[in-house]
């Protein structure tokens, strides 16, 4: 339907919620099916294990120590490579490790090959840094990954890009007295693909490859992407983890499509909001540290575990829970009876985990929802944490549309709880005298054909600001459903299908879900502003020198700096980008240049760094990404009159990664990186 709003037309860009514009996926799902077997599995079994294992924690007169041992305590590495003549591992039993993650519903395991000090759990022809110079002189890996399959689950390897050992890799850490001016980067990247080539070759199916130790300025996108396609064609099968690449970014995601990776990786959290359609999983550990360490009696109860476990299904991702190995080769005692009473939970419970999906209906009272659609129904499994999900004994849910043919707990399909609906598909469920689970019951309501969520339908556009006019369109959450749109507060259509529109002043936009009896549900709001662009200056710059003028700044900063100081560099350069000579620490950089615009636009930017960055146009800061963070992507908009416009970028790395990219977005043409044909350096 198309309908006029004093001036009318649109453009059919989908966005979740109202924003400047809409937001390309963190991590887009691929279009083959290597990740099925992940999205049913949503729980699988991390084992961190090696040297550091030995001392349990404890090195002089200190016991907080795990994996990091060998950079936290400072040690020097032949005293450290002295671990290797006490790693006996006397009890260490494959086939017990496998059948106690299958024992918890576990359905994938993932384990240390390699961690941050190099060492090897497997024989590996490219060092002699591995499993064959300790007593144990076992590939623990061939015996994992024999025993993992022969329990139906998938093996997956976690191996460390960073690697403290090994002679070429940079950075040299600042306790480690051997020289860095012989190491070469190149040729440890070499020595990285060799024994990746040797895990996925050597090894059989392998199920996901998981990276770590991308962070350092060393690592790049280029050799994110070289170590991503190896293993995809030493596999095409195989999953890789976003942690190969340096797009790791806020709440463990990859916000930029062009870098590297199958899925995201939170790490100790869950996100609050994800954003739908993404792969991510959150690893976590059942106490403080990831190795083993017998001071830290800091252990998650088995129902904050499946709490935390029902959480990240319900959000769409996967929990992969670790377990630190004893020197002996053993779990722990209390992480073997985590996980026997996850696995008990789980005997019942498991279909209301494996294979279901997040779901767009809404539960009150802190439950949580999960559903797998089937051919002709939907069952939702609504996962109550506690007695106060069904107070007075009644379970009341957000409203459905589609007709509930029965519910009844997981555990006893035979008893039936009795529902009522009301007109705008509210949903109660008796539950009085249910059993409750003490660590969370799940009731299954078994829906009549696919999804029909009343949620609030998306009102989405380009930007929220405009000069002339600007295209939206509102669209039902689901396709056929009724929504009501009002206009400056007024009723203006009552369509069941997407409404384009064209506006030319401003304006307030509210769209409303209708239920099958025509009553409003849910509800999406937008504002969108006319303005006035900036004017442009027609004659500042010389338009004969092409590019930007970059300063560099040493110290120490925590935001992106005032650049009031001398800079210790300045040159001209062609592109906003990090190149090798500002891949460091402890530094800044300006850039500076003008920007010509043909006629009047609302200009989009995406603003990406690892640390922080800001963009100004003159003196309005247009995107603000600033802070310590990960890899992100921020973004915001302005409109620009014909001519040049003062462009700076400001930018800075504290620690860790460095990263920093421009795009811009005029004419409603695609966001590309800064053309160079449209700056003149100052």
């Amino acid at each position: 339907m198309r309908i006029r709003f004093l001036a009318v037309g649109l453009l059919a860009c989908l966005a979740l919620t109202p924003r400047t514009f809409a937001q390309p996926a963190t991590q887009a799902a691929p279009a083959d099916t290597r990740l099925d077997w992940w999205r049913e599995a949503r729980f699988g079994l991390f084992v961190h294990f090696g040297l550091y294992a030995v001392p349990e924690g404890r090195w002089g007169d200190r016991d907080g120590y795990g994996e990091w041992l060998l950079s936290s305590a400072q040690i020097p590495l032949a005293e450290y490579e002295a671990l290797a003549e006490r790693f006996t591992v006397e009890r260490f039993d494959a086939a017990e490790w496998a059948r106690l993650a299958k024992g918890a519903g576990m359905q994938y395991v993932v384990v240390t090959t390699k961690h941050h000090d190099g060492f090897c759990l497997f024989d590996s022809a490219h060092t002699d840094w591995d499993v064959e110079r300790t007593p144990f002189r076992r590939d623990m890996m061939r015996e994992l990954s024999d025993a993992v399959r022969a329990e139906g689950l998938q093996i997956g390897w976690y191996h460390s890009i960073m690697d403290w050992h090994h002679p070429d890799y940079l950075p040299r850490r600042a306790w480690d007295p051997r020289p860095a001016a012989d190491a070469s980067m190149e040729r440890y990247t070499v020595h990285l693909q060799k024994q990746v080539s040797e895990l996925l070759t050597g090894y059989g199916p392998i199920g996901l490859m998981w990276f770590d130790g991308q962070w350092e300025a060393t690592w790049n996108h280029e050799r994110g992407q070289a170590l991503y396609d190896l293993c995809r064609t030493l596999q095409p099968n195989v999953i890789v983890n976003n942690r190969v690449d340096v797009g790791f970014g806020q709440d463990g995601m990859t916000s930029d499509p062009r870098f590297a990776g199958d899925y995201g990786t939170p790490e100790q959290s869950v996100p609050t909001v994800p954003p739908l359609g993404v792969d991510w999983e959150t690893c976590m550990t059942m106490n403080r540290h990831w190795g083993w360490n017998a001071a830290d009696t800091e252990w998650k109860s088995a129902r904050t575990l499946i709490h935390t476990l029902i959480d990240v299904v319900s959000k769409g991702g996967n929990l992969l829970l670790n377990v630190g190995p004893r020197p002996d080769g053993t779990f722990p005692p209390l992480a073997v009876e985590r996980l026997r009473e996850i696995g008990r939970w789980m005997d019942v419970n498991g279909e209301a985990i494996h294979g279901t999906e997040r779901s767009q209906f809404r539960v009150s009272n802190g439950a949580r929802l999960t559903q797998r659609v089937e051919s002709d129904r939907t069952r939702l499994f609504v996962h109550l944490l506690g007695p106060q999900a069904v107070s007075s004994g009644v379970l009341r849910l957000g409203a459905i549309g589609n007709h509930i043919a029965r519910a009844y707990p997981l555990g006893a399909p035979d008893m039936s709880l009795e529902t009522t609906q009301d007109e705008i598909g509210g949903v109660e469920v008796t539950a009085q005298g249910l059993d409750l689970d003490p660590y969370a019951t799940v009731i299954v309501l078994e829906l009549e054909g696919a999804p029909l969520p009343y949620v609030a339908p998306v009102i989405a556009s380009r930007t929220t600001t405009f000069i002339d006019t600007l295209e939206a369109v509102v669209t039902p959450p689901v396709p056929g459903l009724g929504v009501e749109v009002h206009f400056n507060g007024l009723t203006a259509a009552s369509v069941h299908g997407p409404l384009r529109l064209t506006l030319s002043q401003s304006a307030s936009l509210q769209a409303s879900t209708l239920s099958a009896a025509g009553a409003p549900c849910a509800s999406s709001y937008a504002e969108f502003k006319q303005v006035e662009p900036r004017p442009g200056t027609m004659g500042a710059p010389e338009p004969s020198v092409r590019g930007l003028r970059r300063d560099v700044y040493e110290g120490d900063f925590e935001r992106v700096p005032d650049f009031d100081t001398e800079p210790v560099a300045s040159e001209l350069v062609t592109a906003v980008e990090v190149t090798p000579d500002l891949r460091r620490e402890h530094v800044a950089a300006r850039f500076t240049a003008w920007l010509w615009v043909e006629r009047p636009e609302v200009a989009l930017f995406a603003l990406g760094s690892d640390d922080g960055s800001r963009l100004w146009i003159g003196d309005e800061c247009v995107v603000d990404n600033d802070g310590f963070h990960g890899f992100k992507v921020a973004r915001g908009e302005v409109a620009l009159g014909p001519g040049w416009h003062r462009l700076q970028v400001g930018w800075f790395n504290g620690t860790g990664g460095a990263d920093l990219s421009v795009e811009l977005a005029l004419g409603g043409q695609p966001l590309a990186p800064l053309r160079l044909d449209a700056l003149a350096a100052q």
